[in-house]
């Protein structure tokens, strides 16, 4: 359930009146659908996904049965809600940006040197800008690599010339965008590891100034591609399984190189993080303190330490890499971070997929700072603008077609 819940509300699963055996059978059926779908536009997968078992049983039958179609309207359990914010969290400026589509799933926001704000789309094939300064939004239709498979992208990353990098989700591949030329020059995965269940997620273009980046195929591969000669080294990770209790196959989510061009990849299926190093090849896996705490994003600093979400854990951790130890911090229940990003104060930000709340963390004295969106969210990618005094706080609506900057005033 948790994993519906990080796209989805629970609003459907409460109003409901199916009972736990027909759930079983919902539960089936959102397994055929891609990342990207939302109710009024659903993108069936090409490949068969199995949803039974354990898998399906145990979350459809912790539902509430008393979901009937005669009780419909009432329930037996009190509505709760978040204490309301107040003090310090309320001293805070939202301004929301909305993009010319409706049904818009700006999924990851970041900013460049010239502060314009770009964003992908979680469910359609447009890569857009946004002016802050006159609210002018333009939109790049990017090129299909798989013209009748799932649209939508994921990751976006900017490199050493200011061009920016795209994980194409179920397109398989990677896209390059020329911002001087606005010109695309797309990379699809090698054939060998180009299938229907094939997902790009991830992209590290840091380096790729000298002809290397980090890629991440979301399954259990990783690789390393040349921009020059479009070549991937794919590197397979079924070692994950060996150091994992549960056996589960790695399925990475969150890449990072350091300063030495070392990959971090985080293993989604459990709590370990990957390194690959640069020079050897060799893959070398951490384990972090909390078990099975689902790792997030990642982001690395000047000190190359890499920062990320535990989402299920309610954590944000940090991963010394020169001492290889990790550190944990506390976030506020319901959050389910996905993304954290330090500030040049060193404080921490990152924003919850299910409670819709910003969180901002002082890891030297420990204080949370709450502040409430406007409206439902469902926060993925975070970006930090150092350039401001104090910090500005961005990201993408994915459920509210817009991009929302938030400006505390302390």
């Amino acid at each position: 359930m948790d994993r519906c819940t990080s796209c989805h509300t629970y609003e459907r699963i409460a109003k409901s009146t199916y009972n736990a055996d027909e759930f079983i059978k919902v539960l089936q059926r959102m397994a055929t659908y891609a990342p990207g779908t939302t109710p009024l536009e659903p993108h069936k997968r090409k490949e068969t996904r199995a949803v039974d078992g354990p898998g399906a049983v145990a979350p459809a039958r912790g539902i509430p049965r008393q979901h009937q179609p005669e009780r419909v309207e009432t329930w037996d359990y009190p509505l709760k809600t978040l204490p309301r914010l107040k003090g310090r969290s309320t001293k805070v400026v939202f301004t929301e940006y909305d993009l010319p589509r409706p049904t818009a799933m700006p999924h990851d926001v970041i900013l460049d040197g010239e502060g314009m704000a770009w964003y992908t789309d979680f469910g359609h094939q447009y890569l857009g800008k946004l002016d802050p300064k006159t609210g002018k939004v333009t939109e790049y239709t990017v090129p299909t690599l798989k013209a009748d498979y799932p649209p939508g992208m994921l990751d976006i990353e900017i490199d050493k010339k200011g061009d920016l990098w795209i994980g194409m989700m179920l397109q398989a591949g990677i896209a390059k965008f020329d911002r001087k030329a606005e010109t695309f020059t797309m990379y699809p995965l090698p054939q060998d590891i180009n299938n229907p269940a094939s997902q790009q997620a991830m992209v590290m273009p840091l380096s790729s100034d000298v002809g290397r980046q980090g890629l991440d195929e979301q399954r259990r591969h990783s690789g390393r591609a040349s921009a020059r000669a479009r070549h991937h080294e794919v590197r397979d990770f079924c070692a994950v399984q060996e150091h994992a209790a549960n056996r589960r196959a790695a399925a990475s989510t969150g890449i990072k190189a350091d300063s030495k061009n070392n990959l971090f990849f985080m293993d989604f299926s459990s709590e370990f993080i990957g390194r690959i190093d640069a020079k050897t090849g060799q893959t070398t896996f951490f384990k972090t303190p909390t078990p099975n705490s689902i790792r997030g994003a990642a982001a690395s600093d000047p000190q190359d330490r890499l920062w990320f979400t535990e989402y299920r854990a309610e954590k944000i951790a940090m991963f010394d890499t020169k001492t290889d130890r990790f550190t944990e911090w506390s976030v506020p229940a319901y959050s389910w971070p996905y993304d954290v990003m330090p500030d040049k104060n060193g404080e921490l930000w990152t924003a919850g997929m299910s409670n819709d709340r910003v969180v901002r963390l002082d890891p030297k004295s420990g204080q949370v700072t709450e502040y409430q969106f406007p409206r439902n969210t469902n926060v993925r990618r975070v970006w930090v603008d150092n350039s401001t005094t104090p910090v500005t706080f961005w990201v993408g609506g994915n459920h509210s077609a817009s991009i929302v900057k938030v400006e505390p005033l302390d």
